[in-house]
């Protein structure tokens, strides 16, 4: 049969069929391809997310002649209602200063991911071993940049030979919400030697975790604790 045996009308037809099935094709490939820009655009989000994760970690104990070189930082316990209007410190020292009206306990941190870390609305709280009830503190700082240190600072009751002490972070842009867990022990290097305190375990816990999904150090930092306080990222 010839090709112009069906007419125009046909052709007509056939050609608007053509175009439609045409169209059909060049939209699905265009949603296909919005789709998997939306999934490229996605990935891509996560990573730079990723790229921005910022991640507390307790400050290693320094040793050796190049310990005297780096500079003691001032840590200043007025805003505690300390009676003494401040001290200097080497970074790494966990500051345990006793008084007739409580403990003023200084636990230094610092960032050691990529992103800059934003403490969050739920301050940094402590824990003396045997209590029952968690202290509110402060951090030194409510922006720590990567690679900087701060300091979670507390006014406990008493100190015995353990404690803990929390602080709740996050990203800059408010996600990522993470909480840092830190072991503190006393220590004696004798029996007459005054009592020394050291971060001997971190954990890290995603902000409302009960499980740790990070340890580091003694594992007694991941033991079971009264609950700690609600956390309230706003």
């Amino acid at each position: 049969m010839h090709p112009w045996t069906f007419g125009w009308d046909a052709l007509v037809a056939i050609g608007t069929l053509s175009l439609a099935l045409v169209t059909l094709g060049v939209g699905i490939a265009a949603v296909c391809g919005n789709k998997t820009a939306r999934e490229a655009l996605e990935v891509a989000q996560a990573e730079l997310q990723a790229s921005l994760l910022p991640l507390l970690e307790s400050v290693p104990l320094e040793y050796g002649p190049h310990r005297e070189a780096t500079a003691p930082e001032l840590i200043d316990y007025t805003t505690l209602g300390a009676r003494e209007p401040n001290e200097w410190r080497y970074r790494d020292v966990v500051d345990v200063r006793g008084e007739a009206d409580g403990v003023f306990v200084s636990v230094p941190i610092r960032n050691v991911g990529p992103g800059m870390a934003l403490i969050t609305g739920v301050r940094p709280q402590a824990l003396s071993v045997p209590d029952v009830t968690w202290t509110l503190g402060e951090c030194t700082r409510p922006l720590i940049p990567a690679g900087q240190y701060a300091r979670l600072n507390f006014r406990l009751s008493g100190l015995r030979e353990e404690a803990y002490a929390e602080v709740f972070y996050a990203d800059t842009s408010g996600n990522q919400h993470a909480r840092l867990r830190l072991y503190i022990k006393g220590e004696r290097e004798s029996e007459t030697a005054p009592m020394g305190y050291f971060v001997r375990g971190t954990a890290l816990y995603t902000d409302d975790g009960d499980l740790a999904f990070a340890i580091s150090g003694n594992e007694r930092v991941a033991a079971k604790q009264p609950s700690p306080i609600p956390t309230n990222p706003g």
